[in-house]
């Protein structure tokens, strides 16, 4: 199961429909503390997270996954420039800058899960 973070709904909705037609089982959430909130419930496979959101940041999410000892591949997407730079500061490795195209989002989940 993949959990889509980003507080662009029109963004985030069409990576959940897309991701679902693939076959995974997605959730949505609004930013990062929503999506703190459904990792009380859920068990995802991976998380595809954005990282400039009000409330929680891509940043602080990640920061606080490591916090509870959570351990969940995440590709990281954004508009920045330095979206290398800020992946390998949060120990990320897969990342995508935005805009991206949905096959490069499909090869770097599939990379992340193989890990």
């Amino acid at each position: 199961m993949i959990v889509v973070v980003d507080d662009d709904e029109d963004i985030r909705e069409a990576l959940v429909d897309m991701l679902t037609e693939q076959g995974f089982r997605t959730h949505g959430a609004c930013d990062g503390l929503d999506a703190m909130h459904k990792l009380e419930h859920l068990n995802p496979d991976l998380v595809v997270l954005d990282y400039r959101m009000p409330r929680m940041s891509g940043s602080e999410f990640v920061r606080a996954m490591k916090a509870q000892g959570r351990v969940v591949p995440i590709v990281l997407v954004s508009a920045a420039r330095e979206v290398a730079q800020l992946a390998a500061t949060l120990g990320i490795k897969h990342f995508l800058r935005k805009p991206f195209d949905f096959d490069e989002l499909l090869a770097s989940i599939e990379a992340a899960l193989v890990r």
